[in-house]
């Protein structure tokens, strides 16, 4: 049993019937997250990020989850568990094959005692079967390393993964305006320079 954080001040609690289960509350987050980027009131679209943080089977259920509906993830690097698996790997360009030998190699390391248990061993081959699904939306994933690149650049981070993921879907001129105000609300000139104002974007006077 867990208790309820009492830093919020809001919860949706999910019953999907099971009982002493996690993670039953996944794909409706998913799907509510989706829903609520997609809103648009008063012309203010809400901007949803997946932030990885360590992490075990249920996290990346919620990646899973947020990937197929086209939520970007920044993965931070250096935080443990999944979030270094998934940071390790997405990097790398192999076949299938070695892929496949290279997640349980870097489970293993990455969960150390964990990995060894009975649990975990049965539960294997569904992370690396949706670790392999996750790679294959390789560009809503941004790796963000936490000991080099400092906490004061996640939100950068953050922004540059919104920036990636709005190259891969809906027509360029709404993605951009909709980039640019965020921009300019987060301040960052630096962004926009590097993502936005590039030799290949095409600006018309207005």
């Amino acid at each position: 049993m867990a208790c309820l954080d009492n830093n919020h001040t809001h919860f949706l609690l999910v019953d999907d019937g099971t009982y002493g289960c996690y993670g039953a509350e996944i794909p409706l987050r998913a799907e509510l997250e989706k829903n609520i980027s997609l809103e648009n009131k008063e012309n203010i679209k809400i901007s949803v990020v997946c932030v990885v943080l360590n992490g075990g089977l249920s996290t990346l259920n919620t990646i899973y989850n947020a990937v197929n509906k086209g939520t970007p993830c920044v993965i931070l690097q250096g935080s443990g568990r999944l979030a270094d698996v998934i940071a390790h790997v997405s990097g790398q360009q192999n076949s299938t094959v070695q892929i496949d030998k290279l997640i349980e190699n870097q489970l293993e390391k990455c969960f150390g005692q964990e990995y060894k248990s009975p649990t975990f061993k049965s539960q294997e081959k569904e992370y690396t079967e949706k670790i392999q699904e996750i790679l294959k939306k390789r560009e809503l994933l941004t790796i963000f390393r936490a000991r080099k690149d400092g906490q004061g650049n996640l939100d950068v981070a953050v922004l540059d993964a919104l920036f990636k993921a709005s190259k891969t879907g809906g027509p360029q001129d709404k993605s951009w305006n909709k980039l640019l105000e965020l921009a300019i609300g987060w301040n960052r000139a630096d962004s926009a320079e590097t993502h936005i104002f590039t030799e290949e974007s095409v600006w018309t006077n207005g």
